[in-house]
């Protein structure tokens, strides 16, 4: 598919005025064409977003466990002084394996688009947009986990078994 195709079913899209009308210009549309689709609005969305270096935050830092931190983003509590608060573990569990998932799916993909990384998980490309959505809820810079993976990948590589929290710096 041409760019000045994607271009057209984007503008559609853009004109619809409601849900249902973006559904409708997508509907009918075969799976291979709503993955590349997919994989362009991807790439372009990355090109616009700004990126700074994320920074991993150690126990003498003073950073959170990825868990925790996660936890702390997605309620929007403080950092606790004692023991770890108390939150809905739920979403915190899906963004951990949406993580997981995409790493796994990087392996075979290098940066993988949403299409491949269902495919890897056997869920829905909506369930993976709703997980992704729950991710960008905890890491609003972020479009997909590729660079937190990065960033824990360097830390591990250096040895690091103290990475804590992951924030931009």
């Amino acid at each position: 598919m041409a760019n000045a195709e994607v271009r057209e079913i984007v503008a559609k899209v853009r004109a619809a005025r409601n849900d249902a009308e973006a559904y409708a210009a997508l509907a009918n549309m075969p799976d291979n064409e709503l993955a590349e689709i997919t994989a362009a609005l991807q790439k372009e969305i990355e090109a616009r977003t700004p990126r700074g270096p994320l920074k991993l935050a150690s126990l003498e830092d003073g950073g959170l466990p990825l868990r925790d931190e996660l936890g702390r983003r997605l309620s929007g509590d403080a950092p606790p002084e004692g023991p770890p608060w108390s939150h809905d573990t739920a979403p915190v569990d899906r963004v951990l394996d949406l993580i997981e998932v995409w790493r796994k799916a990087s392996a075979a993909h290098s940066r993988p688009t949403i299409p491949q990384v269902a495919g890897a998980w056997g869920v829905s490309i909506a369930t993976v947009n709703r997980r992704l959505a729950e991710f960008r809820a905890a890491f609003p810079t972020e479009r997909t986990p590729d660079r937190i993976l990065a960033a824990l990948a360097d830390a591990a590589d250096l040895g690091s078994t103290s990475v804590r929290a992951l924030d931009d710096a």
